[in-house]
């Protein structure tokens, strides 16, 4: 079809990427494109229905199996079925949805019912990873932020956009700045941080914008910085990271001759 990338990264292919945000950027160049999209949100779907068959015979009920080391970064994961992967389509305007798909992804977490008597709980931590971050680097903002009870988001946004107030950052700034917050921490690059930019605000952002953004940042959060910086030595140098009870975890790519393997080595701290 002589189609045009829009991307230049290559998977272990060789090959450029077809992935959902690369598929995306290319879907008012034919109409193949969606259709192939809407293939694979249909093929993800079945795939989910089909681990629910798995029901155990006796009881009729769904036992997943919880592993301890089934991740290399030390997470649970679950399997048999999977149920860390439920959809969680939520409709905005449930009256006026027109796509299906959305409509059926939306319905999936119905079928999920507690035996009589019980109820099923959904908890999760609270911005976990950047208060492991504000122990582990004693940040300034960040310490200021957990222990006044104040919006880390908001307190990030009005730093990176120069707000004289917390009171004034918009609700597009603060969507900006947990972008910037759990990306930054996790090794994000410019050229990531742009398309998130362009995402959220619906504008084009160079990779230049996104440079600046995280210059800024690091230039308000020191101790962030001090702290990936540290992360990144202790590891290069040691061959593998640690986390602040004792756990360590062997990064090999960090000794190879190979650029593009060593930051991919970075990325796993």
């Amino acid at each position: 079809m002589e189609l045009q990338p829009k991307v230049t990264s290559k998977g272990k292919s060789g090959l450029i990427s077809v992935d959902k945000s690369h598929l995306a950027k290319l879907k008012d160049d034919h109409e193949i494109i969606s259709l192939i999209l809407d293939y694979r949100k249909i093929n993800t779907l079945l795939s989910f229905c089909n681990q629910l068959k798995e029901a155990h015979p006796k009881t009729k009920r769904l036992h997943c199996n919880l592993n301890q080391i089934g991740t290399a970064t030390g997470r649970f994961s679950c399997s048999n079925p999977n149920l860390q992967n439920i959809p969680n389509v939520k409709l905005k305007d449930k009256d006026n949805e027109i796509d299906e798909l959305k409509i059926i992804a939306s319905k999936f977490r119905e079928v999920f019912i507690a035996e009589k008597g019980c109820v099923l709980i959904g908890a999760d931590y609270s911005q976990i990873e950047l208060r492991v971050m504000a122990e582990m680097s004693q940040d300034e903002y960040l310490l200021k932020a957990y222990n006044n009870d104040i919006d880390i988001h908001r307190l990030t946004a009005s730093k990176v956009f120069n707000c004289s107030k917390i009171s004034e950052v918009t609700e597009e700034q603060r969507k900006i700045a947990k972008t910037i917050n759990f990306g930054l921490i996790y090794g994000m690059s410019a050229v990531g941080l742009a398309e998130s930019l362009t995402a959220i605000t619906k504008k084009h952002h160079s990779k230049e914008d996104a440079e600046k953004m995280m210059s800024d940042y690091f230039a308000q959060f020191k101790g962030v910085k001090s702290c990936l910086e540290g992360l990144v030595d202790y590891a290069d140098h040691h061959g593998y990271s640690r986390t602040l009870f004792g756990r360590t975890r062997p990064i090999p790519q960090l000794a190879s001759n190979d650029m593009a393997i060593r930051e991919k080595g970075n990325a796993l701290q």
